[in-house]
């Protein structure tokens, strides 16, 4: 049986993700060395690749004065695929501060993004661009996490019960334990639509609290929520996982036992 190739207890591919990524950071290092620095920076803003690696939000953590590249980029157009966004975003990951006005003016179009007249957004033709500017936020330092979390709270809290789910998918995929913090006052929501997001969010996070969390959603009387457990589970992985989920096979319900199923 072939076996992927290894460099000494990591794959290949491991090793060469580390190098791409140590290549990443020294580039970062000489563009923020540079006099021209964010005339340069704006330049390769445009370049759709460059766009995309980590070489510019790195760039961002290691500037003297983040607060001027982002007034600067926020002057640039925007691209198809809020590659802007995205990188202001990103660049949250290595920026231990920024100016309250950038991270409000952030923070507003991630709320923006997050709400939905029909509060289905993670359904339709929309959820992969949608999700991919969400996870954006994921990773931010402490201090924009705290900030970012505490106003999503007011849509956890918003009695529209589609409102909720939204921000819960959005909290999931940013991550962190601010978020998982807000989502476990979720446990005991009314709706067991918020309830069923709610498992899988916390699943994405998977934080110090997770498992207490699932166990407790795990005897939720709606099918639904039990289900989106199991799948939860499956993200997670590991052998607690797997003897928690041979457990839930046992589920008199189908469609549990099929996620339960498929999960392992």
């Amino acid at each position: 049986m072939k076996t992927s190739p290894t460099f000494g207890n990591c794959s290949l591919f491991q090793q060469l993700h580390s190098h791409l990524t140590l290549q990443e950071y020294l580039a970062a290092v000489a563009l923020a060395e540079q006099p021209d620095c964010e005339k340069i920076f704006c330049r390769a803003y445009f370049n759709p690749t460059l766009a995309e690696m980590e070489v510019l939000p790195m760039a961002l953590g290691l500037v003297r004065k983040p607060d001027d590249f982002y007034a600067a980029l926020e002057g640039l157009p925007e691209s198809l695929n809020f590659a802007n966004l995205r990188l202001r975003a990103r660049g949250l990951a290595y920026v231990y501060m920024i100016d309250q006005q950038y991270l409000q003016r952030l923070t507003n179009k991630l709320i923006q993004i997050t709400l939905n007249p029909d509060g289905n957004f993670w359904r339709n033709e929309r959820s992969s661009r949608q999700r991919e500017i969400l996870r954006s936020f994921s990773g931010v330092k402490e201090h924009a996490s705290e900030f970012i979390v505490n106003n999503m709270v007011q849509l956890l809290r918003d009695k529209n019960s589609p409102t909720r789910a939204s921000a819960v998918v959005a909290l999931g995929d940013i991550g962190g334990n601010n978020a998982e913090t807000v989502l476990l006052n979720l446990l005991n929501d009314e709706d067991d639509a918020v309830r069923a997001h709610l498992a899988e969010a916390l699943g994405r996070i998977n934080g110090q609290k997770t498992w207490d969390a699932l166990m407790f959603l795990l005897n939720d009387k709606e099918r639904s929520v039990r289900a989106s457990v199991a799948k939860a589970l499956g993200e997670i992985g590991g052998s607690s996982a797997v003897e928690i989920l041979f457990q839930v096979l046992k589920d008199k319900d189908g469609v549990v036992h099929e996620y339960a199923s498929s999960s392992l």
